[in-house]
């Protein structure tokens, strides 16, 4: 399994930070009230151990968005919420002005939960690119609903898997999701070479 040591992992922890940043600014401006999203943990896992990784969720009923990127970094990204918690944050999004079943989204309401996965999954991508200075490209995102195991597609088993705890907070709520960047071996390594770039590149 991909280890980071402590400086590449306070590294990574720190320019995702700088993205999740960014992406809380942009959804303040959308639901009109402050939101903060932390990164308080990173780490890897195969597609056979994620489901260990992602403490706190019911994976047997997620809420996704799952954007593909490629460049010299090629992958997908997907945004992981409870699907009961990705309700609050449609509402709170509509300023509650609309009623919604727990089990009918209506296809407003899941361009709503896109737009934010999209934010936030290019906020990531974006700092990670402009700061170890590569150039990556995202595809629309989709959204889907259902098991752990429904999410993934065929082609995700042979990937190494990037998890990234992110906690949202707006107004009182504070709603705890992951973002996960699918990627295989040979983008990993390149990943953690630029990381070792940079962290040479800072003055001592």
């Amino acid at each position: 399994m991909i280890t980071l040591n402590e400086l590449q992992h306070d590294t990574l922890t720190e320019i995702i930070n700088i993205g999740m940043g960014s992406a809380a600014a942009a959804m303040s401006i959308m639901v009109r009230d402050e939101v903060n999203i932390s990164v308080p943990d990173i780490s890897f896992s195969s597609i056979d151990t994620i489901q260990d990784n992602l403490s706190g969720l019911d994976t047997n009923e997620l809420a996704s968005v799952r954007q593909g990127f490629d460049g010299e970094l090629m992958g997908d990204a997907m945004l992981l919420f409870q699907g009961d918690k990705s309700l609050e944050i449609v509402r709170l999004l509509l300023s509650n002005t609309m009623t919604i079943d727990n089990n009918d989204f209506s296809d407003f309401e899941q361009e709503a939960l896109s737009e934010i996965g999209n934010i936030i999954l290019n906020a990531g991508l974006s700092a990670i690119a402009n700061t170890l200075k590569f150039t990556v490209n995202s595809s629309l995102p989709i959204y889907k609903q259902g098991n752990l195991n429904k999410l993934m597609a065929p082609s995700d088993q042979t990937q190494t898997v990037l998890i990234l705890r992110v906690d949202l907070s707006l107004e009182t709520k504070q709603i705890k999701g992951y973002v996960i960047y699918l990627m295989d071996i040979q983008s990993i390594d390149l990943l953690i070479e630029h990381i070792d770039r940079y962290i040479n590149s800072i003055p001592s």
